[in-house]
């Protein structure tokens, strides 16, 4: 059994690099691939990037798109100006890969945005579980979309936690 660390770094990460909630056998995989390197997430990060998922979705993208893209699937808004051109330079001169980028805008989430990723990451708790529970075929580009779709509704607003766990029920009920 993974971590429950493990479970809530993995799952941020597919927060903001698939803006998605993590399926349940994607979820174990990464978790055991995380224990085993004691909890070293920069150790994994980067395959995240290379995967097919992120190649399919975002590999024709702009570096500034791509950082404004983490930021929104995190937080629900662009990176500021000054953000921007911090992460964009990192990136350019490879002082960092997107991936490490995306952990260190995780890590510094602090007020709304800690508040935007902290909901989120009920929401997508909750529907990895329940798709975990009902045993529900959670797959392909279409299932993934309307996944990201629950997730993206969520916002700082308490209110929006069960009103998307309500709505991400229903979806696996349908699948």
């Amino acid at each position: 059994m993974a971590s429950q660390e493990s479970q809530d770094r993995v799952q941020e990460v597919y927060i903001a690099y698939y803006g998605r909630p993590a399926d349940p056998a994607g979820l174990l995989f990464w978790c055991d691939q995380l224990d085993s390197v004691n909890g070293n997430l920069n150790a994994i990060i980067d395959a995240f990037g290379t995967s097919a998922e992120f190649l399919a979705r975002f590999g024709a993208f702009s570096d500034a798109v791509l950082i404004n893209n983490i930021f929104l699937q995190a937080f629900d808004r662009l990176a500021d100006e000054d953000g921007l051109a911090f992460y964009l330079e990192l990136l350019q001169t490879g002082q960092a890969s997107l991936a490490d980028i995306a952990l260190r805008i995780l890590d510094g989430a602090t007020g709304e945005d800690a508040e935007v990723l902290a909901n989120k990451m009920v929401v997508a708790g909750s529907f990895t579980e329940e798709v975990d529970e009902q045993n529900a075929p959670y797959s392909g580009n279409v299932q993934a979309g309307e996944a990201r779709e629950i997730l993206g509704a969520v916002t700082s607003d308490p209110a929006t936690v069960p009103a998307q766990i309500d709505e991400s029920e229903a979806f696996i009920a349908q699948m």
